[in-house]
C-alpha cells in the first residue's frame, strides 16, 4: 500500500489536485516537516516545468507565447506569508501552493490540447482534456566541475545569456555544491535574471512576445525554496528553474541600452555610484518620482528622472522604494477595473526582486537595474491604461462606504475586510483598509488578514506573490507612506480579475484542520 508521500506525488504528476492536497494535509497532521514535503512535491513536478521555448513557433510561423511556471512561485510566496498568519492559519497559502500543482505541469503540451492544466481549460478550452501523463521537455543532467571557480561564473553567465541551456544548467549545479560561493551564485542568478526584461509592451511598439519579469520571480524563488529546505536538498527545485534562465526568448535590448547610456551620463564613476550616493529623498522629490511613475507617457521622462535623482546623490535603496510607491499610488489612484492589476502586479513584482537584489548584495551594475525597474513599472501602467481604454469601469467606489467603515471596532474593520476581499467587493474593501490605517496604528492583525485573503483564491500563484512582495515593501520601506503599500494590497486582492472564484480548496483546508 503507497504511502501518503507516494500517493501526494502520484497524484501531482496524475494531475489530480484534489487527491494531491488531501495527501499533503494527512502528511502535515501526520508530523512531516514541510521541508520534506516541499521537496517531494517539486520533485514530482519538476521534470515536467521546463518547456522547450517560452515561445511556439506556429505552422504559419507566428508566434505564440508560452507562459512561464509558476509552480514555484506559489510555494516561494506560501512561504513569506507564513510569519503573517497566525498559527491556525500558517499552512493555508501552501496548501493553495499544492493545490496548484498538479495544473501547472507540462504547460507546453497544455497549449495544443495534449496535457489537462488549468492553461489547457482556460487559456485554450480545449474540448476534450486527454487524461495522459506530462511530458518531459528537458533532461537532468550532470553537475560540470571543470575549470577555476572564475572560469565557471564566467562560462555560466555567457551560456545563460547565449541560450546554452544544458551547460548553464550543468555549470550551476557544480557552483551550487559550494557553499563558500553560495553568496555569490545567488546574486549572479538574481543578476542574470533581472537583465532579462523586454524593452516595451506597449503602444506601437508592442512585442508579441514578452516574460513581464518572469525570470526575475523564479530567480527569488529558487533562493528561498532552497534556503529553506537547505541547499544539499534542492536539486529538484534546481532542475525545475534553471534550465529556464538560458530558455529563448531572452530579452536584452533594455539592459543594452543602459549598458551604453550609464557610462555615458556618469563617466567612470558609474562603478561606485551606490557607494557614493547616501542622500535621502525630500518628501517632494518621493512623490514626483511616484507622479513620473504612474502618469509619465515615455520611457525617456522616466529615465530622465531616474538620472537626476542619481546625479543629486540619492539612495539606490530610496529610488527604488519610490518606484514600488508610484505601483500603489497607481493601483489605489488611477486603476479603475479588474483588468488593471495583472501586468502592473508583474511589474511590482519584478521591483520587489530587484529591490531586493539592490539591498541584500552589492554588484556596480545595480545602478542600471533602477533604471530597468522604473521603466518596466511605467510601461505597464501605461500599456495597462492604453489596453482597457474601452473597458467601461466594473469597480465600486469606495466613497459609500467610508461613513459605515469609520464606525466599527477594530475588530469589525478586520472581519469586515475580511468578508470584502473573500466577496471582491472592492469599493467596500478600500474604504474599510483605508478606514483602519487611518483609525488604529497597529498593522500585525492587518497585514495577517490580508495574508488570509490573498489565501483564499486557489490556482493562482499572483496572489501569494503579490502578498509576500506587499509584506516585504511595506517591512523595508524607509521613505515614508509605507502604509499606501497596505491599502493597494487590499484594493489589489478585492479588485483584480481572479483566476477562478472557487473556494474548495479553503474549505479543503478548514475540513482538515477545523480552523
Amino acid at each position: 500500500m503507497p504511502t501518503h508521500v507516494e500517493e501526494m506525488t502520484e497524484n501531482i504528476v496524475a494531475t489530480d489536485t484534489r487527491g494531491t492536497t488531501e495527501a499533503f494535509c494527512r502528511l502535515v497532521l501526520e508530523g512531516k516537516p514541510l521541508s520534506e514535503l516541499i521537496v517531494a512535491g517539486l520533485g514530482a513536478a519538476a521534470p515536467y516545468l521546463n518547456v522547450p521555448a517560452h515561445t511556439m513557433i506556429r505552422p504559419d510561423g507566428d508566434l505564440k507565447g508560452v507562459n512561464y511556471d509558476h509552480t514555484v512561485m506559489g510555494v516561494r510566496g506560501s512561504l513569506a506569508m507564513m510569519s503573517a498568519l497566525p498559527d491556525k492559519l500558517r499552512l493555508l497559502p501552501m496548501t493553495q501552493a499544492f493545490w496548484y500543482l498538479p495544473d501547472g505541469l507540462d504547460i507546453w503540451d497544455q497549449l495544443l490540447c495534449e496535457q489537462p492544466g488549468h492553461y489547457a481549460r482556460e487559456n485554450e478550452k480545449c474540448p476534450v482534456l486527454p487524461e495522459s501523463e506530462p511530458q518531459v521537455h528537458f533532461e537532468d543532467q550532470p553537475a560540470l566541475r571543470n575549470g577555476s571557480v572564475e572560469d565557471r561564473f564566467r562560462r555560466w553567465l555567457s551560456s545563460t545569456m547565449l541560450g546554452d541551456r544544458s551547460e548553464s544548467y550543468r555549470l550551476f549545479l557544480g557552483l551550487a555544491e559550494e557553499p563558500e560561493y553560495r553568496e555569490r551564485l545567488k546574486e549572479q542568478l538574481l543578476f542574470l535574471s533581472i537583465i532579462d526584461i523586454q524593452d516595451t509592451i506597449i503602444g506601437p511598439h508592442k512585442r508579441k512576445i514578452q516574460n513581464i519579469g518572469h525570470k526575475s520571480f523564479r530567480a527569488r524563488a529558487l533562493i528561498d525554496i532552497a534556503d529553506y529546505v537547505g541547499w544539499e536538498n534542492a536539486h529538484h527545485v534546481f532542475y525545475g528553474i534553471v534550465p529556464d534562465f538560458a530558455c529563448w526568448p531572452r530579452f536584452y535590448d533594455l539592459w543594452s541600452e543602459m549598458s551604453a547610456k550609464v557610462p555615458q551620463i556618469f563617466g567612470p564613476a558609474w562603478h561606485t555610484l551606490k557607494q557614493v550616493n547616501q542622500e535621502h529623498l525630500t518628501v517632494e522629490e518621493r512623490d514626483h518620482t511616484m507622479d513620473v511613475i504612474v502618469h509619465a507617457t515615455s520611457a525617456d521622462e522616466v529615465k530622465e528622472q531616474i538620472t537626476a535623482l542619481l546625479k543629486r546623490g540619492i539612495r539606490f535603496t530610496d529610488i527604488a522604494q519610490a518606484v514600488v510607491l508610484g505601483h500603489a499610488a497607481y493601483v489605489m489612484d488611477v486603476a479603475d477595473n479588474s483588468r488593471s492589476f495583472f501586468t502592473t502586479g508583474h511589474a511590482f513584482d519584478y521591483c520587489n526582486v530587484v529591490h531586493y537584489w539592490i539591498r541584500r548584495f552589492e554588484n556596480p551594475n545595480q545602478v542600471k537595474g533602477l533604471y530597468l525597474m522604473a521603466v518596466f513599472m511605467n510601461d505597464a501602467i501605461q500599456a495597462t491604461l492604453q489596453g482597457g481604454a474601452g473597458f467601461p469601469s466594473d469597480l465600486e467606489p469606495p466613497v459609500g462606504h467610508q461613513a459605515w467603515a469609520a464606525g466599527l471596532t477594530r475588530q469589525e474593520t478586520l472581519v469586515e475586510l475580511d468578508n470584502a476581499i473573500a466577496q471582491l467587493q472592492s469599493g467596500k474593501a478600500t474604504a474599510l483598509a483605508d478606514a483602519y490605517i487611518d483609525r488604529f496604528s497597529e498593522r500585525q492583525d492587518l497585514i495577517a488578514t490580508l495574508a488570509k485573503g490573498a489565501a483564499r483564491f486557489q490556482a493562482d500563484p499572483h496572489m501569494q506573490r503579490n502578498a509576500a512582495s506587499s509584506q516585504e515593501e511595506w517591512t523595508n520601506n524607509t521613505i515614508g507612506k509605507r502604509d499606501l503599500i497596505l491599502r493597494a494590497q487590499a484594493r489589489y486582492l478585492a479588485s483584480g480579475k481572479k483566476r477562478t472564484l472557487s473556494s474548495d480548496c479553503f474549505h479543503l483546508f478548514h475540513d482538515f484542520f477545523g480552523n
